[in-house]
């Protein structure tokens, strides 16, 4: 088939439309904005600033400084101006109502002590809860006095071994008690309370390989009460007791014991290296025999 080029190909209707030229963009133009000429710092005078700063960053932090003791003066110098006083009973004047920083402080650490002697009461045996040195009940439940002023004065900050010994019923846990409890107010200190039984039974109750939570709770205490000691079997095999006072002391942690048996028992019983390490005086070591009035001077008879 012989087609004619002067022919189209397309249909009348099918024709192409006519290109249209595309109209070139315009260029882009740049225009040049200098920037303005660096300025000194307005404290100091020295520095290349640009931009709309005015202090030099050496000058910026003591400006800072400066304000914070700006501040701190005017708390201090309290113009007569302001009325309203410190809820936290200092005295001290604020331009507003509520607390100065020091007695929130003061109030956020003694909310703390007040929980840690929450703590401690929560591990103490439900008979011996109440206790504490303001009770009412403790004269009743020790009646040796000198015992309580002695222990009373053995809750300082250097507390490291306090021993209670007395015959059943004198009142040795109940003073145990108190201290623990007087230690967390005083000093933040949460104690722990723990029989020398619990100690000498924890490791057979324990899964195989692992070492018993109530051993691990007792070394770590931050103060440990151990209640009874005698009333265990030191030949029990894998009784806690001499490792959880072994650690302790060599890690200088405070104890309290009570003891179950005579003094003069303890080396025969535990060997010389452990009452040795009971009983040897040192800074923080304190021993109260506590009596019961009356029953001592009947026994002697």
């Amino acid at each position: 088939m012989i087609v004619d080029e002067t022919e189209s190909v397309w249909g009348d209707d099918e024709s192409p439309e006519p290109e249209t030229e595309l109209e070139p963009e315009p260029a882009e133009t740049y225009v040049h904005v200098p920037a303005p000429p660096p300025h000194p710092c307005e404290r100091c005078g020295t520095g290349r600033l640009y931009g709309t700063e005015t202090h030099c960053y050496g000058c910026r932090q003591l400006v800072s400084i400066e304000d914070f003791k700006a501040k701190m003066v005017a708390l201090a110098r309290a113009p007569e101006s302001w009325t309203d006083v410190c809820a936290g009973g200092c005295g001290m004047k604020l331009s507003g109502a509520g607390t100065c920083p020091d007695c929130e402080a003061r109030q956020r650490e003694e909310s703390r002590r007040r929980g840690n002697v929450g703590a401690t009461q929560y591990y103490l045996p439900a008979r011996h809860k109440w206790a504490a040195f303001e009770a009412p009940e403790l004269a009743t439940r020790v009646r040796d006095k000198a015992a309580i002023e002695k222990a009373v004065a053995a809750c300082g900050a250097s507390m490291d071994r306090i021993v209670l010994s007395g015959l059943p019923g004198v009142g040795k846990t109940t003073l145990a008690a108190c201290i623990a409890k007087r230690r967390a107010l005083e000093h933040g200190t949460v104690g722990r309370y723990v029989t020398a039984r619990q100690l000498m039974l924890g490791r057979s109750q324990s899964s195989l390989g692992s070492e018993a939570t109530i051993v691990e709770e007792a070394i770590d205490a931050e103060l440990l009460i151990i209640d009874d000691l005698g009333a265990d079997d030191p030949q029990h095999h894998g009784s806690a007791v001499l490792d959880v006072v072994y650690e302790r002391f060599a890690a200088e942690k405070p104890m309290i014991i009570t003891l179950y048996i005579g003094i003069d028992e303890i080396e025969p019983r535990y060997g010389g290296g452990f009452g040795r390490r009971l009983l040897e005086p040192a800074a923080g070591h304190v021993y109260i025999d506590v009596r019961k009035l009356g029953l001592v001077q009947a026994v002697a008879k």
